[in-house]
């Protein structure tokens, strides 16, 4: 479904004008991630993501990520982990949008923690395409503490664009 989703907006995309471009790659984003959180009844639901902003031109989007008692550690914060998936949701959302593809294997995912996230606070993480290839996906990823605007963790993703079926 997420597939003829992205068909359905690739070739107006690529035709319309700038500014209608913009709006267009809004909608198909917001719609592929509509239908990722309600068909998708693991993680990707359970971490509550939402588009906060994103761009065609600029080849990025960011996602804001509430977080809840279930995804603390021992320490009270949010576990790696889950901030990694939400790295890596965002980059492979990107590159599946900005590839107008179908799925996007994760290749390699490279963390960097820099503050530790607390509970009722929510991260935002922004994905940028750094390259997209025929083969490979080269995104980083900042993310921060919407808050506080600290800077929490920073990430760079290789990703596989496969082409729709």
């Amino acid at each position: 479904m997420e597939t003829e989703i992205i068909i359905a907006y690739r070739d107006k995309i690529k035709s319309a004008g700038a500014s209608e471009q913009e709006s267009l790659f809004r909608e198909m984003t917001e719609a592929v991630l509509r239908h990722r959180r309600v068909a998708n009844s693991g993680i990707m639901q359970m971490m509550k993501m939402e588009l906060a902003y994103c761009s065609y031109r600029e080849q990025s989007i960011t996602l804001r990520f509430p977080v809840e008692h279930w995804q603390l550690n021992p320490l009270n914060t949010m576990h790696g982990g889950l901030s990694a998936t939400a790295c890596d949701s965002t980059g492979g959302l990107l590159t599946r949008v900005a590839a107008f593809t179908g799925i996007t294997p994760t290749v390699s995912l490279n963390m960097n923690y820099l503050a530790p996230i607390q509970e009722g606070t929510h991260l935002m993480i922004k994905a940028t395409v750094e390259h997209l290839g025929r083969t490979l996906a080269q995104i980083s990823m900042d993310g921060w503490i919407e808050e506080t605007g600290k800077p929490a963790v920073m990430a760079t993703g290789v990703y596989m664009p496969k082409a729709p079926a």
